[in-house]
C-alpha cells in the first residue's frame, strides 16, 4: 500500500546527513576565536596606551619638581609641555593636571612635591562591539625633594638649630666647584653673609634661611638662582663612622711618647701621638701612608714647613670630651695632603676625623696665607672649622667639609671630584620620583 505523503527516505538520509556539521562547528569556532583574538589585542592596546600615559606622567612630574626647585614660577607650564611630547595634549578629551603640592597621597603637604595626573579616553577595537563606552586611563606621578645619598654637596653643616652655622665675613670670595653647600639648621638665620663675601656654587640647600648684608651674593651654575631654604637636612655622611673603634686601628699603637710630639723635620711614621702633634719647621715634613691617632691632645702646623702625606689619616681622640684635640694650621705652611684611597680599609677618604664627643665650644682654623691641598673628608662633627686667609683648600681634587659650624673668612676653592677617593656622598637635594 502506498503510503499518502510518498516515501520517507529522503527524510532519513537528511536525518543521517553529517556534511554540514563541519561547517556549523567551524563557523561557530572561528567566532570565539576571533573574539579572544580580539580581546587579547584589545587588553595589549589598553596596556601599551597605560604604559605610555604613566611614562608621559612620570617624565612630567619630574621636569615639573625640577622646574619648581629651580625657581620657575610656571610649573603647570614646565610639565604639560612635557605630557605634550608624549603626545597628551589637553583637549576635549585629554586631561594633564598639574598639581603643586599634590591633592592626593602621602606627599599632600610636602611644598616641594609637584602632582601630574594624565586622563585620556581608553583603547577599544573588537571590544566595541559588546561595549558602549570604553573605560579611559588615568596615570598620575608625584615627585619632590629629597636629600641624596650621593649627592653633590661639599660643604655641610650639621647644627640643626643655631644662627650663622654658616657664615661668610668680610670679603671672602669661596669658590665650590662643581659641588654644593648644605645647612642643616632650622634656624631663620641659619646662614650669614656679610660685606662683599661671594659664594659660588651648584646650589645652597638650606632648612632654615638666609641673611644677606651688605653687597653680599650668590652665584649659582648651572642653574641660576639655584638657592632653596626651608628644605630637608641632609643626613651626616659619615654617621656610621662616628664610632671611634670603626677608625682607630685594633691593637692600638702605644704612645710615641707621654706628652706632645713636635717635629721640626724628616719622615714621620704612622702611631698613636699621645698629647698632640705639632709640626714646627721651614723644612719639609713627609708623612708615610697610615693612621696617626692624635690622643688627647691637638694637631697644629706652624711656621713656613713644607708637609707631604699621601694615603694618610689623621684622628683626633681623648679619654674624654674635653681632651679631645682641634687641628691648626698657621702662617706659611705649605701642606699637601691626601687620604687613603677607596677600598683601603675604614678611614679610606678621610683625611680629618675627630672624636663626636668633642666639645661644641672647640674651634679649628685653617688660617693665614698657608697654601693647602686637603684632598678627602674633613670631618668635624660637633666642632666649628674657620677658613682665614688666601688659600685653597682642594683645587681640582676632592675635598668634602663636614663641620658643627663653618666660617669663611678667606678665599678657599674646593671641588667634589671624587672618582675612586673613597668618600661617602654628601646628600644634596634631589629631584625623585616618590609616587
Amino acid at each position: 500500500m502506498r503510503k499518502p505523503w510518498g516515501s520517507d527516505a529522503p527524510l532519513r538520509r537528511l536525518a543521517h546527513d553529517r556534511r554540514g556539521v563541519t561547517a556549523i562547528v567551524t563557523a561557530l569556532s572561528t567566532i570565539v576565536v576571533l573574539g579572544f583574538v580580539g580581546l587579547g589585542i584589545d587588553v595589549g592596546a589598553a596596556y601599551t596606551a597605560r604604559r605610555s600615559a604613566q611614562g608621559a606622567a612620570d617624565s612630567a612630574a619630574y621636569t615639573a619638581a625640577v622646574a619648581q626647585h629651580a625657581g620657575a614660577g610656571d610649573v603647570t607650564a614646565e610639565g604639560q609641555a612635557i605630557a605634550a611630547s608624549y603626545g597628551f595634549t589637553p583637549s576635549s578629551k585629554i586631561t594633564v593636571a598639574v598639581n603643586a603640592p599634590p591633592l592626593s597621597g602621602r606627599f599632600m603637604a610636602d611644598p616641594a612635591a609637584v602632582e601630574v595626573v594624565i586622563t585620556r579616553p581608553g583603547v577599544q577595537f573588537f571590544s566595541g562591539l559588546f561595549a558602549a563606552k570604553p573605560s579611559s586611563i588615568r596615570a598620575r606621578a608625584v615627585a619632590t625633594v629629597q636629600a641624596g645619598e650621593d649627592g653633590d654637596a661639599c660643604v655641610l653643616a650639621l647644627d640643626p638649630a643655631d644662627v650663622w652655622t654658616v657664615t661668610l665675613n668680610g670679603t671672602p670670595n669661596v669658590n665650590l666647584s662643581n659641588c654644593a653647600l648644605d645647612d642643616n639648621s632650622a634656624n631663620a638665620q641659619a646662614m650669614l653673609m656679610n660685606g662683599s663675601a661671594v659664594l659660588t656654587t651648584t646650589a645652597v640647600n638650606l632648612v632654615g634661611g638666609l641673611t644677606q648684608n651688605g653687597t653680599a651674593k650668590i652665584n649659582t651654575a648651572p642653574i641660576a638662582n639655584n638657592v632653596h631654604t626651608s628644605g630637608k637636612s641632609t643626613s651626616d655622611p659619615y654617621a656610621l663612622k662616628s664610632d671611634p673603634t670603626r677608625i682607630i686601628p685594633t691593637p692600638s699603637a702605644p704612645c710615641h711618647a707621654t706628652k706632645a710630639v713636635t717635629v721640626s723635620s724628616g719622615v714621620v711614621s704612622p702611631g698613636t701621638f699621645c698629647g698632640g702633634l705639632s709640626v714646627n719647621a721651614s723644612g719639609s715634613v713627609t708623612f708615610n701612608p697610615g693612621v696617626y691617632v692624635i690622643d688627647n691632645g691637638s694637631l697644629t702646623f706652624n711656621g713656613t714647613p713644607t708637609v707631604a702625606g699621601n694615603g694618610v689619616t689623621f684622628v683626633l681622640t681623648g679619654d674624654s670630651a674635653a681632651q679631645v684635640g682641634t687641628v691648626t694650621i698657621n702662617g706659611g705652611a705649605n701642606v699637601t695632603l691626601t687620604p687613603p684611597p677607596a677600598k683601603s680599609g675604614p678611614t679610606a677618604g678621610m683625611l680629618f676625623w675627630q672624636d663626636p664627643r668633642a666639645l661644641t665650644s672647640g674651634v679649628n682654623n685653617l688660617n693665614g696665607g698657608s697654601k693647602q691641598s686637603l684632598a678627602g673628608a674633613l670631618y668635624f662633627p660637633s666642632q666649628s672649622v674657620i677658613i682665614n686667609g688666601n688659600n685653597i683648600i682642594s683645587g681640582q681634587v676632592c675635598t668634602q667639609l663636614i663641620a658643627w659650624k663653618i666660617t669663611f673668612n678667606g678665599t678657599p676653592t674646593m671641588s667634589n671630584h671624587c672618582d675612586g677617593l673613597g668618600t661617602n656622598g654628601i646628600g644634596g637635594l634631589k629631584v625623585v620620583l616618590v609616587e
